[in-house]
């Protein structure tokens, strides 16, 4: 399967968390998304089974050409948000980030806004 960055992999659940573009969602995309949310994906014929340890429901996906069903798109966003998966990751993201900018920029130095460094 592709890949798709940190950045895009937020991108696209804060699409499927604000419900505007539910026709929209790329599957292999979705499929992308739940196996890096900690999913692991099952396949009989059509039918992608996404389990992850801790939770019960299953979530049973299956292609509309190359888009997501629009009403398990709603599924999806419904058990990230009881969960708290969807808040979960969203958090060790920012953190992660916050760790890499930390990382990214010399001890001791302070940057104005043009990245030069003050005196």
């Amino acid at each position: 399967m592709g890949h798709l960055d940190m950045g895009k992999i937020e991108k696209l659940l804060n699409r499927i968390l604000r419900g505007t573009s539910d026709a929209n969602i790329a599957f292999k995309d979705m499929r992308k998304l739940l196996t890096k949310l900690g999913f692991t994906e099952r396949i009989h014929a059509s039918h992608h089974v996404f389990t992850k340890p801790g939770i019960r429901e299953l979530l049973t996906l299956q292609p509309d050409g190359a888009k997501a069903v629009p009403y398990q798109v709603k599924q999806v966003r419904r058990l990230l948000v009881e969960k708290g998966i969807a808040k979960e990751f969203l958090a060790r993201s920012d953190s992660a980030a916050d760790e890499a900018t930390k990382q990214d920029s010399p001890k001791g130095t302070e940057t104005d806004n043009d990245g030069r460094n003050e005196s």
